[in-house]
């Protein structure tokens, strides 16, 4: 009896600790690596490669195109929870917002400037 009781105690703990270790990512966790996204602007679709990484503790990101030359200088970039803010330097010289909203672990999607729609797949 002892040790039914042990077994069924010891399935537990297994089933608990595999449920905490099947927890989504968040933070720069979540976005860290390449992201091939499409932005819909007044001129066509942007292809880009956005990379974020971290460096001395604080979330670092890179915007190029399919080259890999840079295509924005990247002001600032923030990671609250899984929801990004990356503000880059436009084409007019101002500060760009650009907002990601994750879909699922693969996929996110968001806005630049609130006004135009974006949607990102993660590059494996």
């Amino acid at each position: 009896m002892k040790a039914l009781k042990f077994l069924i105690a010891g399935m537990f703990v297994i089933l608990f600790t595999l449920n905490l270790m099947a927890q989504n990512k968040t933070g720069i966790d979540f976005y860290k690596g390449k992201w091939s996204v499409v932005a819909q602007g007044p001129m066509g679709d942007l292809k880009m490669t956005i990379a974020f990484d971290e460096k001395e503790g604080k979330a670092v990101s890179t915007i190029t195109d399919a080259e890999g030359k840079e295509l924005y200088k990247i002001v600032s970039t923030e990671i609250k929870g899984k929801n990004a803010t990356i503000t880059f330097i436009g084409s007019q010289g101002s500060e760009v917002p650009m907002d990601f909203l994750p879909k699922d672990n693969d996929h996110v999607a968001g806005s630049i400037m609130s006004m135009y729609d974006f949607a990102g797949e993660r590059i494996k």
